[in-house]
């Protein structure tokens, strides 16, 4: 289920050119944290990238995990930590599908960024009731 923010409102998207309305959630996390069925939706409508905006506008907290992709740390020539590389980033780094972004430099390293949103506490939990945290 991919959801995106469109006209400040969440908005399911279907495909690259389609996508509904959200209409029983004011955000996107409140819609991240129902399953598809339980999702009041609009009609389907067309819709072009460029429209859509950030999913979540200001975090309080973005908590990171690097060096976790052992395919990504032979490629920058680092053994994976011991322990995971955890960091913080700004809620200012955080931008909308078609923003432009400038290098500062001659070499810039890229990474796929994805997020999870945690809607319920735990500790000590089991791959397999990871899932219902989020």
């Amino acid at each position: 289920m991919k959801i995106g923010r469109k006209q400040g409102s969440p908005f399911l998207i279907l495909d690259a050119d389609h996508g509904r309305p959200i209409l029983n959630c004011n955000s996107v996390v409140a819609a991240a944290l129902m399953s598809e069925p339980e999702l009041k939706l609009g009609p389907s409508e067309t819709f072009q990238m460029a429209t859509l905006q950030q999913p979540i506008k200001q975090p309080h907290q973005i908590l990171a995990v690097g060096m976790n992709y052992l395919d990504h740390s032979k490629e920058i020539h680092l053994a994976l930590p011991q322990t995971p590389s955890t960091f913080t980033k700004f809620s200012s780094s955080l931008t909308g599908p078609t923003t432009t972004i400038r290098r500062h430099g001659p070499r810039t390293d890229w990474e796929t960024e994805l997020v999870v949103v945690v809607g319920k506490v735990g500790r000590n939990i089991s791959t397999a009731d990871a899932a219902d945290h989020i």
